[in-house]
């Protein structure tokens, strides 16, 4: 993101200009004006970096070789599309991804950056007690809220139970990634809440540790309570669950799929019967009735 300013206002048309005066397209997102004048213009824009080197922007007067105006949206709109990628969504939520390698539909019942949360007896070990229910993300309203040139994006609102839900999707012009945030109310539960995406092929999972990455064979690991196992092994209690540090990768040596966190929890859960992975977001427990809490 990007703020412009002029003291005497900013002309309607304006090119902006990086350190070596080679145009930077941009996409105004926002105008500040006083009366006739805009005093700053809010924009986000698609600056190239040196490595490990920096670059100024200015602008100019003139006409931008990329028009910087996003384009209106449709109330019916339902695809974001830069280009590289694309994003369909049904009802708020995303239904599929398609690249020139393919298309990724989600399953039945599933959706890519799908919100579940999970209802949980916290009575057990570390409170990893027993799942008593799920309840995903129910959609109040959904809208394509961004449209290129450098960011497209897509905003949903709802709700999981009392909890207030705005689940943002974004691409970048010319990057073949996609970028979710969620913001979300939490009003306390005893469970977790979980981002779920599908396995779209069969393949191996790896995951970084601190200083490397490690392949992730979750068949062998030892889940469930081992009484002769140091600790009870009471950090695989939940099957399925599994730590990385920072991303965990699919492939199949043909084709990948990367999940890289930027601040969610450490711990993910695959379900192998579903073919899902999911990311713990929020884990919270109301009260402790019991132990040494």
């Amino acid at each position: 993101p990007v703020l412009l300013t002029a003291a005497a206002g900013i002309p309607d048309r304006v090119r902006l200009l990086d350190g070596t005066g080679s145009e930077v397209p941009y996409q105004v997102t926002q105008d500040l004006a006083v009366g006739p004048k805009v005093w700053e213009r809010e924009a986000v824009a698609g600056v190239s970096l040196p490595a490990f080197g920096y670059t100024t922007l200015t602008w100019e007067q003139g006409e931008p070789a990329v028009e910087p105006t996003t384009p209106a949206a449709s109330p019916e709109d339902s695809v974001l599309d830069n280009g590289v990628i694309q994003l369909r969504f049904d009802g708020g939520r995303l239904a599929a991804i398609a690249t020139p390698q393919g298309e990724y539909p989600a399953p039945e019942g599933m959706a890519w950056s799908l919100l579940r949360a999970y209802d949980v007896d916290p009575a057990g070990p570390l409170h990893v007690g027993e799942i008593r229910g799920t309840e995903d993300v129910c959609c109040e309203s959904s809208r394509i809220e961004e449209r290129g040139p450098v960011r497209w994006r897509h905003v949903a609102v709802g709700t999981i139970g009392p909890h207030r839900v705005t689940l943002r999707t974004t691409l970048l012009a010319g990057e073949a990634r996609a970028e979710f945030n969620a913001a979300i109310d939490w009003r306390g539960a005893d469970g977790f809440l979980a981002v779920h995406w599908p396995m779209p092929f069969e393949g191996g999972l790896t995951g970084d540790v601190p200083f490397g990455a490690e392949m992730k064979d979750l068949d062998a690991e030892p889940y469930g309570p081992l009484p002769e196992h140091r600790g009870g092994n009471i950090e695989r209690l939940r099957p399925g669950l599994f730590y990385a540090r920072s991303f965990v990768s699919l492939s199949d040596c043909r084709q990948s799929v990367t999940y890289v966190s930027h601040d969610g929890d450490r711990y993910y859960l695959r379900d192998a019967e579903g073919g899902t992975l999911a990311q713990v977001l929020i884990n919270s427990i109301r009260r402790v009735e019991q132990g040494w809490e």
